[in-house]
């Protein structure tokens, strides 16, 4: 028996007629999503790394001499 097979007995028993093998894959496949139907926001753009290198850099600076203790004992 194949894998799937297998997986299918043991879940699911082998007590099923091969019509309702069909209806429980039907039932229980996932079906695609459109993303339309959430009406997201697109994504801002983001700058480049090297335009906010510097702003990033002040900022891990700022955190690290806030939270020394903290930081090093995450980095261990």
């Amino acid at each position: 028996m194949d894998v799937e097979g297998l997986e299918r007995k043991h879940f699911l028993g082998d007590n099923f007629t091969p019509e309702e093998m069909r209806s429980i894959e039907t039932t229980m496949r996932l079906r695609p999503i459109r993303m339309e139907q959430f009406k997201l926001l697109a994504p801002p753009d983001l700058p480049e790394p090297k335009a906010i290198q510097r702003q990033l850099s002040a900022l891990a600076d700022h955190v690290y001499n806030r939270c020394t203790e903290r930081v090093q004992a995450i980095m261990r």
